[in-house]
């Protein structure tokens, strides 16, 4: 290759072991022109024959010279290699995974239907409130069956509910109570009831206030008249939440007590008396219906109100009626005053709960709600 560049120059190229040995000078000359990618040079300097000595810088830059003219000539300019380009990385796939099958959902059983007692006031004189709860869909009636006496129970969209009274001379023991809906039987629940523990106590009264037991057609059509209102039966439950003391004051007679009139017979008190003044003010224990507000012989000015369901308070020997019958009424309304009117020897309230019909201790229904 450097013999090749000298040619160009004209001289010719020393041996290579010569080389040593030389020392070479050489320059563009004032006219150079590159064409293409030939150069044309032109020598100025002879090749001398010098002595031996150490290569010189000059010689070094010269041949840096001459190396840099071979590469022009050979492309006529540095070639910049071109990269090598790169494959785009495709997206790697993201396995969609595989959905969990939705588990098929177990049926929850339908509740059973059953009976229970919302409310158990078991002795002579009181009550149980029967509740029928998850009747079959379309249950017509339903009822439950106590001594020998069937008494209706009333719905109230999500079950049953009804009451049930135990006279005063009701013999103590053990019961059942068999709920039927349809005619069929659902449930039995026993029942233990005790003795209500009634004294006896003997009453003397005045001659005008005596007298009045003598007229017995009078009586005989005030029993019926209130017998009949007291078993009234509405099938629905109107009362609800806690009851109330209709009147304040103390209590003298209690219910059940056995009374003897001027040395007559024993007859059953059939409610509780509340003492206060005249015109005491008289309210409803319970939301309900007005189905009696008239004097009667021996009760005096009465009101009677219909709770639903087969359960009736009444409130006797009022000095003035504030109510009509037909009226609807609620818990706390008022519905009379305090006074002493029929059989009576003063101010008082007698004050009265039957449930179908039967007469029961009107203080328990203030022990707590009778709701299912």
């Amino acid at each position: 290759m450097v013999g090749r560049v000298l040619h160009e120059f004209g001289a010719k190229a020393p041996d290579r072991r010569d080389l040593h040995d030389l020392s070479y000078d050489y320059s563009i000359a004032p006219g150079f022109e590159a064409e293409g990618a030939g150069l044309n040079l032109r020598r100025r300097a002879n090749i001398t024959s010098m002595p031996r000595t150490r290569p010189s810088p000059l010689l070094h830059a010269t041949i840096a010279l001459v190396a840099l003219v071979i590469a022009a000539c050979a492309g006529g300019s540095a070639a910049i290699p071109t990269p090598t380009p790169q494959p785009t990385p495709l997206p790697t796939a993201t396995p969609t995974p595989t959905p969990a099958p939705t588990p098929t959902p177990t049926p929850t059983p339908a509740p059973q239907p059953f009976a229970r007692f919302v409310a158990e006031r078991t002795k002579q004189g009181g009550f149980i409130v029967v509740r029928y709860a998850n009747p079959a869909p379309g249950t017509q009636e339903v009822s439950a069956q106590f001594n020998g006496e069937s008494y209706s129970l009333v719905a109230d969209g999500v079950g049953w509910t009804g009451v049930i009274g135990l006279p005063t001379v009701l013999p103590v023991g053990e019961y059942t109570v068999d709920v039927l809906a349809d005619g069929a039987l659902i449930d039995s629940l026993a029942v233990t009831v005790a003795d209500g523990g009634y004294p006896y106590i003997d009453l003397a009264v005045s001659d005008d206030t005596f007298n009045l037991l003598t007229d017995q057609a009078k009586i005989a059509a005030e029993h019926e008249r209130v017998r009949d209102v007291y078993t009234t039966f509405t099938p629905e439950r109107l009362w609800s939440g806690e009851w109330l003391k209709p009147a304040q004051g103390p209590l003298s007679n209690p219910f059940g007590v056995q009374r003897s009139v001027n040395g007559g017979p024993y007859s059953e008190h059939g409610g509780t008396d509340v003492v206060g003044s005249a015109g005491d003010p008289i309210v409803a224990a319970q939301t309900g219906r007005v189905v009696l507000a008239e004097p009667l012989y021996l009760l005096g000015n009465s009101v009677i109100i219909d709770h639903g369901a087969g359960l009736l308070t009444g409130y006797h020997h009022l000095s003035a009626i504030a109510v009509t019958a037909g009226q609807a009424i609620t818990k706390g309304d008022l519905v009379g005053a305090m006074g002493t009117t029929g059989f009576s020897t003063g101010d008082h309230l007698h004050w009265e709960a039957r449930i179908h019909g039967v007469k029961i201790d009107p203080l328990l229904l203030l022990e707590g709600p009778l709701d299912p």
